[in-house]
């Protein structure tokens, strides 16, 4: 009886080294883990911290593609200022040359002398200058 006791005994300090030795490599899972979820925590914060950068810079961007857009469209305006007044020149230029025509017509000039004027005086070749007689 002693010796089964005995028996026993050694089983149960087996058993309580068996279950010792299986709560240490559980609490050094447990350890393991936990570095891997602050490495990920750690991770997660350095991803938020580039998430933040990205997006400031995206604003930044927004920002600056505003201000490109606006000087797009003040330089479309100021364009369309200058072709209307570059067409209000030529109308003016091409009246001018037109009441040139008349008035060397009134005072009696012919077609050939007209021509010859207005090339000397508009610098113009002769085949635009008979576009206004």
């Amino acid at each position: 009886m002693f010796e089964e006791m005995q028996r026993e005994s050694e089983e149960i300090k087996r058993d309580i080294e068996q279950i010792q030795k299986k709560k240490e490599q559980v609490q050094k899972e447990k350890e393991r883990i936990q570095k891997e979820k602050e490495q990920i925590q750690e991770e997660n914060e350095q991803m938020q911290k580039e998430k933040e950068r990205i997006q400031k810079e995206n604003e930044q961007m927004q920002k600056e593609n505003e201000q490109v857009q606006k000087e797009k469209e003040d330089i479309l305006r100021e364009t369309e200022k200058m072709q209307d007044t570059l067409h209000r020149i030529e109308s003016k230029y091409s009246q001018s040359l037109k009441n040139t025509v008349n008035i060397l017509r009134d005072i009696g000039l012919s077609d050939a002398e007209i021509l010859d004027k207005l090339c000397v005086q508009y610098q113009l070749e002769e085949n635009q200058a008979r576009n206004y007689l």
